[in-house]
């Protein structure tokens, strides 16, 4: 598998990924048992070449469906998910708008919603950021806002 680019995600668009995923596998099993199907078996045995062995041992995961860490990946997303996407979306763009924080910053918060000033000061202290108390009881009052 090729990384393709690499950027923190908050898990609402973790989940609605691996959910995407699932189903494009899911819908090319069901293609490929249809053409089985309707697919007569062949009279000769035919060798394949090795290139053509190489692609029948592919991980599945290739195919569409998802691979074990994947998976758990999806479960973990499906438990602590915390909004939507839209919702993720609109609460990192309110969050950016305060200017200190960085997009790594801005899905920690999404993915812990803090409740207090300490987590976040806790979320932040990596970084070694330090809000104003003003910018501090922004996030915080946001970060309610969009709480289940």
């Amino acid at each position: 598998m090729k990384l393709l680019e690499e950027r923190p995600v908050a898990l609402p668009e973790v989940k609605e990924l691996l959910e995407k995923r699932k189903k494009e596998g899911i819908k090319t099993r069901k293609l490929e048992e249809k053409i089985k199907e309707a697919t007569p078996a062949p009279a000769l045995t035919v060798e394949s070449t090795p290139e053509e062995q190489k692609q029948a041992e592919a991980p599945k995961e290739e195919a569409g469906e998802l691979s074990y860490e994947q998976q758990n990946t999806l479960d973990y997303a499906e438990k602590f998910a915390k909004m939507s996407v839209k919702n993720a979306a609109e609460l990192d763009k309110k969050l950016r708008e305060i200017g200190a924080l960085t997009e790594k910053q801005t899905v920690a918060i999404i993915n812990i919603l803090p409740k207090k000033p300490e987590e976040l000061k806790a979320i932040l202290a990596k970084d070694k950021i330090e809000l104003d108390e003003e910018q501090i009881k922004t996030v915080i009052k946001l970060a309610k806002e969009y709480q289940k």
